[in-house]
């Protein structure tokens, strides 16, 4: 049971008492999930634009990965939480496709 009204300190023995029983919690993520998507790009193909005359800015790949409440999903993984569920909207297009892929693969 926690304190109420206010930080608290564990110690190492309760905080593995802890650990050892995340697997057991069931968590429920509501909020608003959005896909964070990063562009790596090649400067060397760089070429200079017909259209603007400026240099292009080649992008040789992109990796998406759940932001928003998404990162709650994530983090809540990553610790071992036994079961989550997500609640949202999620659109009928490559990054709503991407995004319930991202959860699936992730166990969500």
């Amino acid at each position: 049971m926690l304190p109420a009204g206010g930080p608290f300190l564990i110690n190492a023995p309760q905080l593995q008492h802890l650990l050892q029983k995340i697997s057991t919690v069931r968590a429920a993520v509501i909020g608003d999930f959005c896909l964070d998507a990063y562009y790596f790009l090649e400067p060397a193909a760089a070429e200079i634009s017909v259209e603007t005359g400026l240099p292009t800015r080649p992008v040789r790949s992109i990796r998406f990965t759940p932001g928003g409440a998404g990162t709650i999903v994530n983090n809540l993984v990553s610790i071992g939480v036994g079961a989550v569920s997500v609640f949202g909207i999620v659109g009928d297009d490559l990054f709503g496709r991407e995004m319930a892929r991202q959860f699936s693969q992730a166990g969500v």
